[in-house]
């Protein structure tokens, strides 16, 4: 009976883990170019349960009947990399991406990386991101948008990320993929960095477009469905750990009681 208390215990640990992530997706349905994260859980032990009976000749039965899991505990969380819906804005530093890639960022002398196409140009008239960070160039380089007075007109993008100003080349954004999910991590801020032993390649298949922004690709209806889902488990559990506790209180208090 123990057991079933760990196990229900270390169930409502993970529930709470899983709660916190849903929160964090609830939070940043509204982020341009968010990536949702999804709790991933493992088995903590299996436990083999045996038949306890006795044969003709009264010798104990141990057959094994199956496995019970000792609980689970949150494993990892994954990036869904799904592509986000795309709202049309009609500004000109407004770039989206159609496919799996990720815009360079300089964040810090280091190298991140972005779905967040919502750029501006800063005083010495380089693409930036909101925060200020510069956006990289095909060299890795800070891409810079030489322009008279911020007129921005004239300025064009194609698909393949190059950027013209009055039909003549300026530069060409830096946009790179990743292999797996697992080899980016979520920084904050819609920013994200490449594990150790991550190599980024250029993203041949992704195509931008310029004028819009990809939005969040976190549900609000999937993720409240969620939290219900994550309440009623965990309710269930706290449930379970009550009436272990109430058998295991008789069989302390009442089982065995000598009564006159």
């Amino acid at each position: 009976m123990v057991s079933g208390i760990d196990a229900a215990a270390s169930g409502m640990i993970s529930i709470l883990n899983m709660t916190d992530i849903i929160a964090n997706n609830l939070a940043n349905v509204n982020t341009k170019g968010f990536k949702e994260l999804i709790p991933a859980f493992k088995n903590l032990h299996d436990v083999e349960l045996k038949e306890k009976s006795t044969d003709n000749m009264g010798r104990t039965q141990g057959n094994t009947i199956g496995k019970l899991s000792s609980g689970s505990a949150l494993d990892a969380t994954v990036l869904d990399l799904k592509q986000g819906t795309l709202n049309q804005t009609g500004n000109k530093l407004d770039f989206a991406l159609n496919g799996d890639g990720f815009f360079a960022i300089n964040n810090n002398n280091s190298e991140y990386y972005t779905r967040n196409g919502s750029f501006t140009l800063n005083e010495e008239n380089v693409l930036v991101t909101t925060d200020g960070n510069p956006v990289l160039n095909k060299e890795g380089n800070p891409l810079i948008v030489d322009t008279l007075n911020h007129n921005l007109d004239k300025l064009t993008l194609t698909n393949d990320g190059t950027l013209y100003q009055d039909k003549k080349e300026i530069g060409k954004l830096k946009i790179v993929s990743f292999d797996k999910s697992s080899d980016i991590v979520n920084v904050g801020n819609s920013m994200f960095k490449a594990v150790e032993g991550a190599t980024p390649k250029e993203a041949a298949s992704c195509k931008v477009s310029q004028g819009y922004i990809e939005n969040s690709n976190a549900g609000a209806i999937g993720n409240m469905i969620n939290t219900i889902t994550a309440a009623r488990t965990y309710e269930s559990l706290s449930k379970v750990i009550k009436t272990t506790e109430n058998t295991l209180s008789k069989a302390v208090n009442e089982v065995g009681r000598v009564r006159e």
